[in-house]
């Protein structure tokens, strides 16, 4: 005997007398083409889909970035890179001033002190 987790999934009866969508022991599995949701089982849609259409179209759109990248002026790249160079260096500057913060033997906040810990 095996108990069943609710009268939705095993509506009672003969052995293998599950309700609509669901087989197994005890109701527990949905038949193919459909998912658990809750209590139920719910048919597979087109959502499948969704996420292979995403990435097409994000590998469009980075394709396009690209090659609107490259096509740039030489001394364009080199500001850039300049200015980036500046950011890194800006936060990387900051990281290190807390960790030296958090190093002092004040009395920190507990939430203050957890926010520290992770830049030791």
């Amino acid at each position: 005997l095996f108990k069943c987790e609710s009268l939705e999934r095993c509506p009672g009866g003969p052995p293998g007398g599950c309700s609509k969508n669901t087989i197994g022991i005890s109701c527990a599995k949905c038949v193919s083409g459909f998912y658990r949701s809750g209590r139920s089982c719910k048919p597979c849609g087109a959502f499948v889909y969704v996420p292979l259409v995403a990435y097409f179209v994000g590998f469009l759109i980075i394709g396009a970035l690209r090659m609107l990248w490259s096509q740039r002026a030489a001394h364009v790249e080199v500001a850039e890179g300049v200015l980036a160079s500046i950011t890194v260096g800006v936060m990387l500057n900051f990281v290190q001033g807390l960790g030296i913060i958090s190093s002092l033997n004040f009395e920190f906040p507990v939430g203050l002190l957890e926010f520290f810990a992770a830049f030791k």
